[in-house]
């Protein structure tokens, strides 16, 4: 029940004994849909699909009894060892999963579908053309492509006529396989602009490295040649020995310019 609450795109779950109804069976179902007393769910092809399999299945579309809206069926069949115990249905609206598919693209312009192992859509903006009319009419510069279909998975980045054209199977059972298409130029340009921003943040980074660089090495360099000006000073004999390095730092270079300080004190104590 949690899965399909506030969710539209999953219109009904349920759960069915392998008993039909008509013949005393049962089905559980989350919006309380009570079948007619000759309804034979054994009939159907989603429960067909679960029962002779150990996968879960997904049917080919057909047209809900009680909401005439076109569905699909995800079934699975729930056993004990070998004995079918029933089956676990989901059905899920395709004029919602349209609107889901819709959002998967690949570029601004581009167009994602899902479509049967000929080619014909199942999920379309028009829902006139679902189960009525082949992608490869819509697109007939990609009829080549077709052989795609029965792939696992296929991408080309410059299709025909300017198309990049991507294909992945959904499920080997139905033939089901989810496509996209769109302008190269699209995604090339997508692609373009994310290269010109890592070479923009690798030149950033290049330039932050470098200003780093020399700023520790004027911390470093500066105190180095302040000390270094100090014993010239005292190698000339014109030193003024009541002078001391200011220490702004405690790591090795405010160690040298404590140690010249030293240095510097004790000189003075001996020659006083």
């Amino acid at each position: 029940m949690s899965l399909i609450k506030d969710n539209p795109t999953y219109y009904c779950a349920y759960y069915t004994g392998t008993l039909p109804v008509k013949d005393g069976g049962y089905i559980i179902s989350s919006d309380g849909w009570i079948p007619e007393s000759d309804y034979d769910q054994t009939k159907k092809p989603w429960f067909f699909n679960a029962i002779t399999s150990y996968e879960a299945n997904i049917s080919d579309p057909y047209v809900d009894d009680e909401t005439g809206e076109l569905v699909t069926t995800l079934s699975y069949c729930i056993r004990d060892g070998n004995n079918a115990l029933g089956v676990v249905g989901l059905d899920i609206m395709l004029s919602n999963l349209t609107e889901t598919i819709q959002n998967i693209k690949f570029s601004s312009g581009g167009y994602s579908f899902i479509l049967d192992r000929q080619g014909n859509y199942l999920t379309h903006s028009d829902e006139s053309k679902v189960l009525n009319s082949s992608f490869f009419d819509d697109y007939p510069e990609l009829a080549e492509k077709k052989s795609a279909l029965s792939e696992k998975s296929f991408v080309d980045l410059d299709a025909g006529n300017g198309h990049y054209f991507a294909a992945a199977r959904i499920s080997e059972k139905t033939g089901w396989v989810f496509v996209s298409v769109g302008k190269s130029s699209e995604l090339f340009e997508s692609v373009k602009k994310s290269v010109v921003l890592i070479a923009v943040m690798a030149a950033a980074s290049v330039i932050v490295s470098i200003i780093i660089s020399l700023l520790l090495a004027l911390r470093i360099v500066t105190p180095i040649k302040t000390v270094d000006n100090a014993v010239n000073e005292i190698a000339s004999g014109s030193a003024d020995l009541t002078q001391r390095l200011e220490v702004n730092s405690k790591d090795e270079i405010g160690h040298l310019e404590n140690g010249f300080n030293k240095f510097i004190q004790k000189l003075q104590g001996i020659i006083s």
